[in-house]
């Protein structure tokens, strides 16, 4: 019974998210998610109304995957004419990433972008991507993640209701904590470090003798306030435009993994649309992916100097030495990845 009044009272708390995302975004009377009992089985609308994509993403509004979202938007209104408009729901607005990803592939909203770490829940083909020091050049990264092989792994998600769009990007992961400065793998020892829900983080932290502690990063900035956790793991980007250096200033940069993020649209919403709002979705997209991709990159050493600003300390590291005591967990996993897809990530 308990179960059941937690589920009736998420599920009113997300209908009143849902009723407004906020974050600066398009909102219009005339704007409508195409509701299967209203509209046509094409997914025009039969009204006449603006098709509208919100867009649950848990980075801020003004980090580099939420200016990517807004650049997508923009975008798409252009293309479409203003047929289509995007509402950008930041902060985990819509719930942590996984409920974000099951409320897409459920269709209680439209779109989400979300990194790699806890989609694996849905897919196992995603499990490479968050392998430690897999992905050590971006180059590379994109060669493969935009292949053949990448597509593959995006449509491994067709089974959960949502159809991927693309790889984005978040940049390569650092390590955050409230204890101490961290150099050596074995200064993990003993500290409660946030990670994905992912079963790699999880075996990865609790290899290198830290407590690994599986959290969306909704819950991450009170949880180090109230010492429920010592630090966390996450892109230097985000992390900035986040203000973590108020909770966990102490930055260690390890880039252990390489994050990128998938945009994914619900697949019986994306099949209703006419073929020519599909078209425009997906160029949209791409354009946006290649844009925020950029921004990432441009901002990620700025990002670096204005953390030591804000306070923060920055701790470069031998990467080897982190690479060999991560070695562990490509052993642990390797009946489970595509060997293909890694050493492709690996540029090979």
């Amino acid at each position: 019974m308990k179960n059941n009044v937690q589920k009736i009272m998420a599920m009113i708390l997300m209908a009143l998210f849902l009723a407004g995302c906020g974050n600066g975004s398009k909102t219009d009377s005339n704007i409508s998610d195409v509701d299967n009992t209203q509209k046509e089985s094409t997914g025009k609308d039969a009204d006449g109304e603006i098709v509208r994509l919100r867009v649950g993403i848990g980075a801020t509004a003004d980090s580099a995957l939420g200016q990517g979202v807004e650049y997508f938007g923009k975008v798409l209104d252009e293309k479409s004419g203003g047929k289509i408009q995007v509402e950008l729901c930041a902060g985990s607005i819509l719930g942590g990433d996984r409920e974000t990803i099951e409320g897409v592939g459920l269709g209680t909203f439209e779109m989400c972008n979300i990194a790699t770490g806890p989609i694996s829940n849905f897919s196992e083909k995603f499990l490479a991507l968050d392998l430690p020091y897999v992905i050590t050049d971006r180059d590379a990264a994109y060669t493969a993640l935009d292949s053949e092989k990448g597509r593959e792994v995006l449509d491994s998600l067709e089974n959960s209701g949502i159809y991927a769009l693309s790889f984005w990007e978040l940049g390569f992961r650092d390590l955050y904590n409230t204890k101490k400065i961290i150099e050596h793998p074995e200064d993990l020892k003993g500290l409660k470090i946030r990670v994905m829900e992912n079963d790699v983080y999880i075996s990865l932290f609790n290899g290198l003798g830290a407590y690994a502690t599986p959290m969306s990063i909704g819950e991450v900035f009170t949880s180090l306030q109230q010492g429920t956790i010592d630090g966390h793991d996450n892109p230097i980007g985000p992390t900035l435009t986040g203000k973590y250096y108020e909770a966990d200033k102490n930055c260690t940069k390890t880039h252990h993994v390489y994050s990128a993020t998938v945009s994914m649209i619900n697949r019986d919403f994306f099949d209703r649309l006419p073929t020519e709002y599909q078209q425009w979705i997906i160029e949209a997209d791409e354009e946006a992916k290649n844009y925020e991709r950029k921004l990432v990159q441009e901002e990620e050493e700025e990002s670096y100097k204005a953390w030591e600003q804000a306070g923060g300390t920055v701790t470069d590291v031998d990467m080897e030495e982190w690479a060999d005591a991560c070695a562990f967990i490509l052993e642990e996993y390797k009946d489970k990845l595509d060997m293909e897809f890694v050493n492709a990530l690996r540029g090979q």
